[in-house]
C-alpha cells in the first residue's frame, strides 16, 4: 500500500481521486502544481467545483454516471480554471475504485494538460478556413 501511495502522490502526471459524491479524496502534487492550488485546497471539494463554470453541470453529470455505470469511461476534455486565473485544457482519464468485492467506491483520475495542442489545432484551423476563403476569392472562371 505505501507504494502505491508513493506511486500516485510523486507521479509526474495529475492525479486526484473521488468518493461516490465526487468529491476530491486524494490529489498528487502534479495536480496541486498543475491547477495552482494547494492540496488542502482541494480535499474535500467536489470535482466540477474546479471546471471552467460554464461547464461545471455536463462536468458533475459526466462524474456521476460514471460512478453509477451509466456513462462511458472513455477520456473526456475540459477546460479548468486554474488557482491564478488561466484556462487550462485538460484530457481526463478514470478509471473505477472497487472494493474487495468489485463495488465501486469511487473514481481516479489521470490529466494530460492538453492546453498546446489545443491551442495549436485551433491556429491550424483558422489558418485553414483563411487559405481556403482566400484561394476562393482569387479564383475566376473563364
Amino acid at each position: 500500500m505505501r507504494r502505491f501511495r508513493d506511486l500516485f502522490d510523486n507521479a509526474p502526471v495529475a492525479y486526484h481521486e473521488l468518493d461516490m459524491e465526487g468529491r476530491i479524496l486524494r490529489v498528487n502534487w502534479s495536480e496541486c502544481e498543475l491547477l495552482g492550488y494547494e492540496r488542502r485546497e482541494m480535499i474535500g471539494r467536489s470535482a466540477w467545483d474546479l471546471v471552467v463554470p460554464e461547464d461545471r453541470e455536463a462536468s458533475r453529470e459526466a462524474v456521476r454516471g460514471k460512478l453509477n455505470g451509466t456513462r462511458s469511461l472513455a477520456p473526456v476534455q475540459r477546460r479548468y480554471a486554474t488557482g491564478s486565473g488561466h484556462e487550462v485544457i485538460l484530457e481526463i482519464h478514470d478509471r473505477l475504485v472497487l472494493d474487495s468485492h468489485g463495488t465501486t467506491v469511487g473514481l481516479r483520475s489521470a490529466f494530460l494538460d492538453i492546453t498546446a495542442q489545443a491551442a495549436a489545432e485551433r491556429d491550424l484551423t483558422i489558418g485553414r478556413r483563411h487559405c481556403e476563403r482566400s484561394a476562393t476569392a482569387r479564383w475566376t472562371p473563364w
